[in-house]
């Protein structure tokens, strides 16, 4: 660089530049000549691009699975590959006390999750589990397990991260049922733990309580949405299911497209403008140099995680809408530069959920639009509305009474009309859920009604 230098800066003058401002951008250029991409170093990239390159189109599996192994335990990075083994169609299974280890596996054409990469869950607890599990075989129940592992190294927060993982699905499939009652769980095996080393007599170890389970307090099972914001919480990803799949009918009423799908229309039909949805994941807020504020939003659909952007008009106009954890569905242009695609919002509208989803609590997702999404036996009386009908109302303050009400209604047979309305906190006003008018409103469903805290009860008579 140094017999370069007289060239440049003499060249410099020639066209026109002075000397000294010659001399400055000859030092900027000197600068960077410590780290200058030359020939080799360009070589030796190129090199690796290559191989990781036919690495990941010839052996995906083993490609992805070594890629999130090298990243285990950071949740943002496994998150951001989950996110691309998607889009490649290669199905990721849940952690699994039995099937788990500390890397991420093949397991036939899937790759099994690491528990190593679940949040709080140590690398000892991940080897005190596997080491156990080697050497005297798989756990068959929770009683089995918390009686083998040393809670020294498994311990509260490992235990609780394994649990929201659904890493114990397989032998309890009540996630509340253990999480409630962790604390009970560990001291138990501690108790365990002391009586061996004493040398005395286990009370599970006696012939006639051999095959005894432990007995703990019935506890109502969280609902999908409370599971799988624990599973995303603890692994970054969504296993057993995902928000979105409960808003199907929404997605067809407004023609979503995923965002796989709008990607792949920008490329082979030049697109730019797509209706998409999501669950808003991360928000990040910026300035510019006017003042103005912009958001970075980040969503996930059924397909992948996307990131948005949100100018200061679409904030002012519905800020009451985009906060973590909310689906909305979005208007987007597309700015496309390069290989990079950024999405810019010009529209959202508020998700609305399954009402035949939310009633029934059924786990299958309908493929259609349908004008009755609260099903239930067809009464065999005349269904139109006459003199004798009654109305009612039901307004609700906590949607946890939702599935105990409905399914009083769904047993019901009549021609009374029924209005269920939620009052939603984050957007503060009320959604009214259609569930039709077929039912049976007699005094014990009143009663019981009543006697729910959180519910008001209005009737109009005709």
């Amino acid at each position: 660089m140094d017999a370069q230098r007289d060239k440049f800066i003499a060249g410099a003058n020639s066209n026109g530049v002075d000397k000294v401002k010659a001399e400055l951008i000859f030092d900027l250029v000197d600068k960077f000549a410590g780290y200058g991409f030359n020939k080799a170093h360009s070589a030796a990239y190129a090199l690796i691009s290559f191989q990781t390159a036919f690495l990941k189109a010839n052996h995906p599996l083993a490609f992805m699975s070594a890629l999130l192994t090298l990243d285990v335990g950071n949740i943002d990075k496994v998150s951001n590959i989950i996110s691309e083994i998607k889009r490649m169609n290669i199905k990721i299974l849940p952690p699994s006390i039995n099937s788990s280890g500390h890397d991420f596996r093949i397991e036939g054409e899937s790759i099994r999750f690491s528990l190593a990469s679940i949040k709080n869950v140590g690398s000892q607890a991940v080897a005190n589990i596997s080491h156990e599990r080697e050497k005297n075989g798989v756990f068959k129940s929770i009683k089995d397990f918390i009686t083998r592992v040393n809670a020294h190294f498994v311990n509260k927060r490992a235990f609780e991260g394994l649990i929201m993982a659904g890493a114990f699905d397989e032998i309890e499939i009540n996630r509340a049922l253990l999480f409630n009652n962790v604390d009970l769980l560990l001291m138990e095996s501690n108790r365990i733990r002391r009586k061996n080393i004493e040398g005395q007599i286990d009370i599970f170890s006696e012939h006639e309580e051999e095959n005894q389970e432990i007995r703990l307090p019935n506890t109502k099972e969280w609902s999908e949405i409370e599971k799988l914001k624990g599973e995303f919480e603890f692994l970054g990803a969504y296993l057993s299911g995902h928000p979105m799949e409960k808003y199907s009918n929404d997605m067809i009423n407004h023609k979503v497209s995923t965002y796989t799908e709008f990607i792949h229309n920008i490329k082979t039909k030049k697109y730019k403008q797509a209706r998409l949805a999501g669950v808003i994941q991360n928000r990040v807020n910026r300035r510019g140099k006017t003042g103005r504020m912009y958001s970075f939003i980040k969503l996930s659909d059924i397909s992948q995680e996307f990131e948005t952007m949100f100018f200061s008009d679409m904030i002012d106009k519905y800020n009451d809408l985009i906060f973590t954890g909310n689906v909305i569905i979005i208007k987007v242009d597309a700015d496309i530069q390069a290989d990079a695609v950024r999405l810019r919002v010009t529209e959202v509208i508020q998700a609305n959920i399954n009402e035949k989803f939310l009633m029934n609590g059924s786990h299958e997702i309908s493929s259609q639009s349908t004008d009755e999404p609260f099903e239930v036996d067809k009464p065999e009386v005349n269904l139109i509305k006459n003199e004798y009908s009654d109305e009612y109302t039901i307004k609700l303050a906590n949607i946890d009474t939702l599935d105990d009400i409905a399914k009083r209604l769904k047993s019901g047979r009549g021609t009374d009309i029924v209005n269920l309305i939620f009052y939603d906190t984050n957007l503060k006003k009320d959604i009214k859920l259609g569930i039709g008018d077929s039912f049976n409103f007699d005094s014990e469903l009143k009663t019981y009604l009543q006697s729910l805290p959180g519910v008001e009860l209005f009737n109009k008579q005709p």
